[in-house]
This record gives structure tokens, C-alpha cells and sequence, in this order.
């Protein structure tokens, strides 16, 4: 009887509480804003989009949509940390003795505007996740200073592994 009544209980909730468990100890972040990162995690998987206006119908944060809107407005000018960003990723990966590093710039145009991004991310089972990154203010090339930068701002959080950095030239 008592495991029905905790499975009701579980299936009464909404999804982005369960997520909410898990992300708690990784970010440490008001947990409002922490509600909101979980609706949008799902909503993003459910619709398949980005797009906020495509995400309101789907995430759980309210019923009024104009107001649920304003809220992922709001919470999308909060600044996360790239060490949360970076810890969160890297505790996946906490068995790996050795971690591939890739780092790389991507760059397009909106309009006439440049945008160029140094990343670096981590390669794990085919696929790849940004533990830091810069913006760089122009369309050429990154410096040595910025690159340095990157892996001095991820370094502290590899000790006691093997680590391998993959980046092309420039």
C-alpha cells in the first residue's frame, strides 16, 4: 500500500521536479530559476525547438501563457556559470581516467553582425559537451591568451585525470 501511494504521488508531479532532484546539486542556484532551467530542458526536448514562443504550450510553469512567456524571457538574461556548466558535465564522466578535450572556434553572420565562438568542449561516446567558451569580438582568429584562458578556467576541475586536447590550427 505504501508503494502505490508513493508512485501516485510521483506520477501526480510534474516532470521538471524529478529533473529538479537531480540538477540541485549541480547548480547552485535560486531554485526558481532552477524550476524554470528543468521546464525548459524538457520543453526544448519535447518540442524539439529553442524557439521560446514554440515552448510555452509545453512547459509546465503556469497556465497563463503570456505570463509564462514573461518568465522564460526573464530567466533567458540569467547568466549561468561555465564551472556549474562545467562541473555538471564532468560528473557524467567521473569513472573516465582519460577525457578527450576539443577545442574550436565556430563562427556565422546575423545580418552584418559576426558572431565567433572559442569552445571548448568535452568528446564523450561520439558526441560533445561545451565546458567553456568566449565570445570573440571579431570574425578572425582566436589569440593564444584566449585559448589559454579556456583551459585554465577548466583545468582545476580535471585533476587527477589524463587529458588529450584536440584543436586545429590557427
Amino acid at each position: 500500500c505504501t508503494v502505490f501511494s508513493a508512485m501516485k504521488t510521483r506520477r501526480s508531479r510534474h516532470p521538471q521536479y524529478d529533473l529538479f532532484a537531480t540538477l540541485q546539486t549541480h547548480f547552485e542556484i535560486d531554485p526558481r530559476r532552477l524550476i524554470v532551467l528543468c521546464a525548459l530542458i524538457l520543453g526544448m526536448i519535447q518540442t524539439r525547438s529553442v524557439v521560446l514562443w514554440r515552448l510555452v504550450p509545453v512547459v509546465q510553469l503556469g497556465d497563463n501563457e503570456n505570463s509564462v512567456y514573461k518568465r522564460l524571457k526573464r530567466f533567458m538574461q540569467y547568466s549561468l556559470s561555465q564551472t556549474m556548466i562545467a562541473r555538471f558535465a564532468l560528473s557524467f564522466l567521473r569513472e573516465e581516467q582519460q577525457l578527450l578535450l576539443l577545442m574550436d572556434r565556430t563562427n556565422w553572420k546575423w545580418g552584418q553582425q559576426d558572431i565567433n565562438f572559442l569552445i571548448l568542449s568535452v568528446y564523450w561516446r561520439s558526441f560533445s559537451f561545451p565546458l567553456a567558451w568566449t565570445l570573440i569580438p571579431h570574425g578572425a582568429n582566436s589569440k593564444s591568451e584566449q585559448r589559454i584562458e579556456l583551459l585554465e578556467a577548466v583545468m582545476p576541475l580535471l585533476q587527477s585525470k589524463t587529458v588529450y586536447l584536440l584543436a586545429d590550427r590557427e
